[in-house]
């Protein structure tokens, strides 16, 4: 690990001009102060640099704005971008006075998440990898004033430019149909490729690029997996090295959720695995190749979810009555329908390799959304089993289909049954995804409980409290 004298040697070596202090905010933005390399020294590492933070969103007001920024050795790199050569070293948040770690510090904060796992003995490591997906685009315009309000986007490779006149080669992807193209369709294969190469040259390790899913530049980059604390590091690095690179190419990023309606949106899939002694403990004999801890875990994040929404929700979420999930995007709601696809909004890995069991959590996003999309009020599917097995639902209806005790979440409701049916019916949708014979199995014995008729049991080896909980009411109001 570097040292406050190998950094000063790299300074030297690469004549650093520049001093450039960064440190994060709670939404999860990068904010940098510069200074003359002169007055980086060996004593800076632990005096720190004083700043004001009253400015920052979400941290102190204005009577204890006084903050330390104290440089991390460990991480620093030159500036890929600046004309000036120019230092980087990314910082901690201190009090000036106690000089304790600020406890808005989002460093700070995974910093105590690692502490604690490593004291609870049960795991001494957690990995994450995170596969961000962005769209470039060639032209963004929007405006909000007293008489009129717009935005405006465009790209070259967007399909819906396939009727333009002028400067028209065609070679554009369909709608929804953009996943692993290649040039020309692939417009963006050099200009990805340079994105990869200056992550490389910063130290950060990239498996692969490729153009994803929707029209429009879609493209995803994905990163090996590391700690918590230097993925987070390396994703604000890489968001920082592709939103640059496009710049200076006369292109324009977002890593918004969904900026174009019909078409897939951008998510952030981030790969979750914990170790101990250097053996993966998600691996085992349990439902789709889990152990207990994995399936555990992954109700932590299920129960967690809402207190892990209000810091990464500072971007516009789309709401799924209004933007509904494309065909061939990954689902909202992934069934159990195989060992890959074990609960809504968790995906288990299965690529082959050997100690790799981990989890994905799909439901976050880049710009800092990292919400639960399945579980949003009015979620089909949710909505559809919960009538089925629910030992309130009711028919259409705007109430909810479970007692408040048993509801997740915002616990979806049946306001438009005869939709979901049709859904059902059609072949297209989430609801359409399950097992046609199961939910008819389904539907036949909440009909034979209405009519008075025995259901069937349940297999032996259910718990009395999961055949409780999962008995079909006998009468279903």
């Amino acid at each position: 690990m570097a040292d406050p004298k190998t950094v000063l040697e790299f300074a030297r070596q690469h004549d650093a001009k520049i001093l450039d202090l960064r440190f994060t905010d709670i939404p999860g933005l990068w904010h940098h102060v510069s200074y003359p390399i002169e007055q980086l020294t060996e004593a800076s590492f632990d005096e720190g640099f004083g700043i004001d933070g009253s400015s920052i969103r979400a941290w102190a007001g204005i009577h204890e704005s006084d903050m330390l920024l104290k440089p991390d050795a460990s991480c620093h790199l030159l500036d890929p971008f600046t004309e000036v050569p120019t230092l980087v070293l990314i910082c901690d948040v201190v009090d000036p006075v106690t000089k304790q770690a600020y406890d808005r510090d989002p460093r700070f904060i995974a910093r105590k998440a690692e502490m604690y796992l490593s004291s609870s003995g049960i795991a001494d490591s957690a990995y994450f990898g995170a596969e961000a997906e962005f769209f470039i685009f060639d032209k963004v315009r929007f405006d909000q004033r007293e008489q009129h309000g717009f935005y405006y986007i465009d790209a070259e490779e967007g399909r819906w430019n396939s009727g333009r006149e002028a400067n028209n080669l065609g070679y554009r992807p369909r709608f929804r149909e953009g996943y692993f193209s290649v040039a020309p369709t692939d417009h963006y294969q050099d200009l990805r490729s340079e994105m990869m190469l200056i992550m490389q040259s910063c130290g950060m390790e990239v498996e692969c690029h490729h153009h994803e899913v929707a029209s429009g530049g879609q493209t995803e980059i994905d990163l090996k997996f590391d700690s918590l604390l230097r993925s987070a590091d390396k994703m604000l690095l890489y968001k920082y090295i592709v939103k640059n690179v496009a710049n200076r190419n006369g292109k324009t990023v977002t890593f918004m959720p969904k900026p174009i309606f019909g078409d897939n949106g951008s998510g952030m899939h981030t790969h979750q695995s914990l170790w101990k002694g250097g053996e993966p403990l998600f691996a085992g004999d349990g439902y789709a190749g889990l152990s207990q801890l994995a399936l555990w875990y992954i109700g932590g994040l299920i129960h967690h979810g809402p207190g892990l929404l209000a810091p990464q929700s500072f971007g516009g979420v789309p709401h799924p009555h209004v933007l509904p999930q494309p065909q061939g995007e990954a689902p909202r709601v992934p069934l159990a329908r195989s060992v890959v696809q074990p609960v809504p909004g968790i995906r288990g890995d299965a690529d082959g390799g050997t100690g790799r069991d981990r989890e994905q959590d799909r439901a976050g996003a880049a710009a800092g959304q990292r919400y639960l999309r399945d579980r949003s009020r009015g979620n089909v599917e949710d909505s559809f089993d919960a009538w089925v097995l629910g030992g309130s639902a009711r028919g259409p209806s705007t109430r909810p289909c479970l007692p408040a005790e048993r509801r997740r979440f915002h616990g979806g409701v049946i306001a438009h049954l005869h939709r979901i049916q049709a859904l059902e019916g059609s072949g297209c949708g989430p609801a359409a995804a399950a097992s046609v014979r199961i939910r008819a199995l389904l539907r036949h014995l909440r009909t034979a409980g209405a009519n008075g008729g025995s259901a069937i049991p349940f297999p032996a080896m259910a718990s009395a409290a999961s055949r409780s909980r999962w008995s079909l009411p006998s009468n279903p109001g």
